[in-house]
């Protein structure tokens, strides 16, 4: 069995959820 696929979405994912969070948190602090 390849992990290297299923890793590569896995971290691609947290690092989208990442991002957003840090957008958002970001934005708050603004306001």
């Amino acid at each position: 069995m390849h992990v290297g696929p299923l890793m590569l979405i896995f971290v691609l994912m947290t690092y989208q959820t990442g991002t957003n969070h840090c957008r958002l948190v970001s934005m708050s602090v603004t306001i």
